[in-house]
């Protein structure tokens, strides 16, 4: 059963940092004020009790 989701950005396509967490029933998210990149990255992640999925992971060039 997934408890929840961790969403990590970067601004260069390779180093992610923690940029949100999320309970299981959320279904959206918005972000303000993304950095001018030119590469964006999301990484995301499902939980459950200590157990983490391989992450999601969607590139913007």
């Amino acid at each position: 059963m997934i408890n929840g989701y961790r969403l990590e950005r970067s601004i260069d396509g390779s180093e992610y940092s923690f940029l949100a967490s999320y309970d299981a029933d959320s279904v959206s998210a918005t972000f303000n004020q993304q950095p001018a990149a030119a590469t964006l990255g999301f990484r995301l992640f499902a939980l459950s009790g200590t157990y983490e999925s391989m992450p999601v992971t969607i590139i913007f060039q």
